[in-house]
């Protein structure tokens, strides 16, 4: 059984106010994330809700080697307390294996927890069993087993059992509720859901997406649309408008709820009207307009990348080609943002093993390649102008119709796209369709 000296309380009072501010130090420290670091790590959790300012009272006392505390917010209503805050929603799109379900649904949520004792936390997955692993498996055994985390926070781990002689491991897989609840609210602190779990009658004030776009409901049009239509309806899932929701995953294609439903809809709003703050990025560092400094948005998805000679790192490329250092003659590569964990080297070897599934997962960019590897690059197309074309003399013509019935995002639209063939055997393309079509309407 844990026990606390009273000469530090002092120690424990600072740790608890750094705790519920920062959220990297939390992560690195009480709970034992120590692949996590600021340089890498600071720009996204930067971009999640901040607690830092919040006023409350922390009543400490050690008597007889146990440390009785409770923290007061002076407003217990999340939605008053972080009213301030313009956005209510965020998107993280980060690479994988970068630690985004470690701080944005594992630590941000125990830090949401440690700021508002009484609030309900849902955890939504594609998957219920991988939601209820990260409650049951991640969340929980901090308040159960982990020591640094209960030397700060006792009033918030589950009490000691004397017949048992250890701490009471209360709750399930799915649902726990922390021990510093006061007030009644019908969720627990922390609930794991899925996309196929019923909904209804169940309200949290704060809901992380993670992963709810995978490699299984990603391979047609209909699972996606299954996806976001599951998303759309969390926004009744919250007590109110007034309360939180945040979404983190990786690309999957170009229609993926992410980006379809989130950004491009985000694209086409007024800044006033925009509900989230997005930050998005991929492995390699891009460089932008007259060095401008990233911000992370999808804008700079458009930015070239920045490559480099390994050896001498002032010789810079134009982009992701082929270009020598005039030094050395070696190929610059690109940048890797994290060499410590993921050298070119790996991030390349991954890139010639699949481009599209690397440009999805580690860039977060479909169409980061450009035309390396596409079957028509662009670079190889010209435009004719339209009175250049009426004036050829073509041999015939042929239709091309793609019905979008295999399983692959690649194919979630019907195309249809007419050429024209001269003396040559050079192709125009005269014409181009595509939509969302029943079959009956295709051949129409």
């Amino acid at each position: 059984m844990l026990t606390w000296k009273a000469a530090d309380i002092d120690k424990i009072r600072a740790g608890r106010k750094r705790a519920r501010e920062d959220l990297i130090w939390l992560a690195q420290g009480p709970l034992g994330y120590d692949r996590v670091n600021r340089r890498i790590h600071g720009p996204m959790t930067d971009t999640l809700v901040q607690f830092k300012g919040l006023k409350g009272e922390d009543e400490l006392s050690i008597h007889d080697g146990i440390l009785e505390a409770r923290w007061n917010p002076e407003e217990r209503d999340i939605a008053v307390a972080l009213a301030h805050v313009e956005k209510k929603k965020r998107l993280i799109m980060d690479p994988r294996s970068w630690f985004k379900t470690t701080l944005n649904c594992i630590t941000h949520s125990i830090q949401v927890n440690l700021n508002f004792p009484d609030v309900g936390i849902a955890i939504i997955h594609a998957n219920s069993d991988a939601a209820a692993d990260i409650v049951g498996n991640s969340i929980k055994p901090h308040y159960v087993d982990n020591t640094a985390f209960r030397w700060l926070f006792p009033e918030f781990c589950t009490p000691w059992n004397e017949r048992s002689g250890q701490y009471s491991n209360s709750g399930n897989m799915s649902r726990f509720t922390s021990p510093a609840r006061t007030l009644k609210f019908p969720m627990a602190t922390f609930n794991a859901l899925g996309a196929n779990s019923a909904l209804a009658s169940k309200h949290y004030h704060w809901i992380k997406f993670t992963d709810i776009v995978n490699e299984k409901n990603a391979l047609s049009g209909d699972q996606l649309l299954k996806v976001t239509n599951m998303y759309v309806m969390a926004d009744n899932l919250l007590v109110d408008p007034r309360y939180f929701i945040d979404v983190e995953g990786t690309c999957y294609s170009f229609v993926d709820t992410y980006n379809e439903h989130i950004i491009e809809k985000e694209e086409k709003l007024a800044e006033k009207d925009k509900e989230f703050r997005i930050f998005i990025r991929g492995c390699f560092v891009r460089k932008g307009p007259q060095d401008a400094k990233e911000q992370f948005v999808p804008d700079e998805r458009d930015w070239p990348f920045l490559i480099q000679c390994p050896t001498h790192p002032a010789e810079e490329g134009k982009g992701y080609g082929d270009e020598r250092c005039s030094v050395c003659s070696a190929p610059l590569v690109p940048v890797s943002r994290w060499p410590e964990a993921w050298s070119v080297a790996s991030l390349l070897k991954k890139r010639n093993a699949d481009t599209w599934i690397f440009n999805c997962q580690q860039l977060n960019d479909p169409s980061a390649s450009g035309d390396e590897g596409k079957t028509f690059p662009l670079a190889a197309m010209m435009w004719t102008p339209e009175l250049a074309i009426q004036r050829i003399k073509f041999r015939y013509f042929s239709m091309s119709v793609d019905l979008a019935e295999t399983v692959t995002v690649r194919a979630d639209y019907t195309a249809m796209v007419v050429m024209g063939w001269d003396q040559a055997g050079r192709g125009y393309v005269v014409d181009a369709l595509q939509g969302r079509w029943l079959p009956a309407d295709t051949v129409d």
